[in-house]
């Protein structure tokens, strides 16, 4: 495997960085704190143009336009996207589903055309020529590693998966994928940044087991009836993993009873008075479970299912005996005891290997990142139903940045670890909750002296007023520095209402931890606008096989279409008023220093980081 590195803008140069200038805060709307409302904050200033498509495609030559703009048009089209995966798949593979038909009707260098414009490349020396080009315009790089298919998570939960070792071996090559990356984005100028999708780096089957113990912990010490929420409220409303401190106690003693058969503390498990906060009433003692839960080790994540495991069988044995003889036949009897077995949240020894090794890993992977001043954002990526690896990304993320989001030698309590908040996170949940959830989490991240990291995905369900407010909450704590932001959508009225926030704070777009990511070949309106006025802008590069890039290509795909039957100056129309404007109003010779100039990108980097991307690994 070839080295994958990252590229990220730097101060000087052509870079556009050096250009920043401050956005003044004139003209801002305030909106409150965490307060429903229909619309979004609307910029008045003049100073986001996201119509100027001369400065937007500065950075692409007149023959990458047609071919932008060929690809966008077929996205417009209905067919093409909803068929999109079969036709663009080769049939050289003896798996694929794509007859022969399909490579005639797409031929080779269309498929070539779609992967360049949403991928970054193949080879090193391809992805370095494609973020030079970026960052001379002001824009950034977050590489993804495609270097693995979609895994598969359609089987029985809590089993299978995980109990062949020998995939133990595919993760720790593809941990050593991601140290290449953070190794080379720490020889760029500035921060990088790493995309980790976790279940990449372990089982989603034992992720999910995972994910039950916890859910069911989260039910036991908070003595909620409902195990697939993890969620509690305080009588005003505001609060979220938080119960009565009498609860609690009764809650862990029975735990404790069930793991080790008496009152005391299990070795390897927090001590109750760990959950103690201070109530913010004459209430007295408050206990927060989610951050006692968080406090679980993965190492010793197996003594909380076996004492979760052994009160579930008791609470089913009493309601065994607390039904009548009719309830049911033998035959059914014996069917809730098997379904029963089959989800028992105790781990196998093979599991607690799985277990100990994917900590070894992160902590390998954070520690570097640490080291070499990189940001990592974890995301539940790679599987087809992430929200039921929620609860287990929660606990290994925010447990990696109460240890790693400190002040250190190398930064001053900055974020090394991001966590990607998106409609997964609030799945199963109301929306207009998630701004409180996200209070919480300041919160907690405060009484344990870290900063907060967080990536804002929109998406069907976090979108709009939603988005809005989770954003206002985290822009407020990133003020302060108990907080840092990656704004994740390419919805101009967000992006304004970002920029609105911003000013309105105090934040300058140089000096603010906040951070703008679109996918690449998408939102160019929004991202080089906002690179050129000196915001912190990020492009997300897939690199890897086409092949490999498939479930991510379909889905921008559909995607694209969706966005572009839109109304509004999208990137197909700005594109088509770019080209005419080049074929019309601009001279041959400009043309042609500006084909020059891009084919020849300013050099980026050591000689040493230079000849690494070159030469991969």
């Amino acid at each position: 495997m070839r080295a994958i590195f990252l590229v990220r803008p730097h101060p000087g140069g052509l870079c556009a960085f050096a250009r920043r200038q401050p956005i003044g805060c004139r003209g801002h709307s305030s909106v409150s704190t965490v307060a429903g409302r229909a619309s979004l904050p609307r910029r008045e200033t003049n100073n986001l143009n996201f119509k100027d498509h001369q400065v937007i495609y500065e950075h692409q030559s007149t023959e990458d336009i047609w071919w932008s703009l060929l690809v966008l048009q077929f996205c417009t089209f209905s067919p093409f996207a909803r068929h999109s995966e079969w036709l663009l798949q080769r049939n050289e593979s003896r798996d694929t589903a794509a007859p022969a038909v399909a490579t005639r009707m797409v031929p080779a260098w269309f498929r070539e055309a779609v992967y360049k414009h949403f991928c970054a490349g193949r080879s090193p020396a391809e992805v370095w020529a494609r973020m030079n080009g970026l960052r001379a315009h002001g824009v950034g790089a977050i590489l993804d590693l495609v270097e693995s298919e979609e895994t598969d998570t359609d089987a029985t939960p809590y089993q299978q998966h995980g109990e062949d070792l020998k995939a133990e071996d595919e993760f720790d090559r593809r941990m050593d994928a991601l140290i290449a990356s953070v190794d080379t984005a720490a020889a760029m100028p500035g921060t990088g940044f790493v995309a980790v999708h976790v279940p990449a780096l372990s089982s989603p089957g034992l992720l999910e087991h995972v994910s039950a113990v916890l859910r069911r912990a989260f039910a036991t010490l908070s003595t909620q009836t409902d195990v697939g929420m993890h969620t509690d409220t305080d009588t005003d409303g505001v609060k979220y993993g938080i119960t009565s401190w009498e609860i609690f106690q009764e809650s862990y003693r029975k735990l404790a009873v069930a793991i080790s058969a008496d009152e005391g503390s299990p070795q390897g498990l927090p001590v109750p008075a760990s959950a103690a906060i201070s109530a913010d009433s004459s209430d007295g003692l408050r206990a927060d479970y989610v951050s006692w839960c968080r406090q679980v080790g993965l190492r010793h994540l197996h003594l909380l299912a076996e004492g979760l495991q052994h009160l579930r069988e008791e609470e089913e044995e009493e309601e065994e005996e607390d039904k009548p003889a009719s309830s049911g036949t033998p035959v059914m009897a014996a069917r809730r005891s098997t379904a029963s077995r089959s989800l028992s949240l105790t781990l196998t020894s093979t599991q607690q290997q799985q277990l100990e090794r994917l900590q070894n890993r992160l902590k390998r992977l954070v520690e570097r990142a640490e080291e070499k001043g990189v940001k990592l954002l974890f995301d539940a990526d790679g599987c087809t139903e992430p929200h039921l690896l929620w609860p287990a990304l929660e606990h290994l993320a925010y447990g990696l940045m109460s240890k790693y989001n400190r002040t250190s030698a190398n930064s001053a309590g900055e974020a090394v670890v991001f966590l990607s908040y998106d409609d997964t996170a609030a799945s199963g949940r109301d929306v207009a909750d998630m701004p409180w959830r996200l209070q919480a989490e300041l919160s907690r991240a405060e009484r344990e002296g870290y900063t907060l990291g967080i990536k804002l995905v929109d998406g069907p369900r976090m979108i709009g007023a939603p988005y809005v407010n989770c954003m206002e909450v985290l822009l407020s704590a990133v003020r302060v520095r108990r907080a840092e932001l990656m704004v994740g959508s390419h919805s101009p009225a967000v992006v304004e209402a970002a920029v609105a926030i911003m000013a309105g704070l105090g934040l300058e777009p140089v000096d603010a931890a906040v951070y703008f990511q679109h996918p690449l070949g998408v939102a160019d309106r929004l991202s080089f606008t906002l690179g050129n006025e000196g915001y912190k802008v990020y492009k997300y590069c897939p690199v890897g096989d086409m092949n490999k890039a498939m479930p991510y290509l379909v889905r921008r795909i559909k995607e694209m279409q969706i966005s572009l039957q839109g109304g509004g100056p999208h990137d197909l129309r700005l594109l088509q008023e770019e080209l005419w404007r080049r074929l019309v109003h601009q001279p041959a010779s400009e043309l042609i220093t500006q084909a020059e100039a891009l084919a020849h990108p300013p050099a980026t980097g050591s000689a040493a980081a230079r000849q690494q991307a070159v030469n991969g690994s």
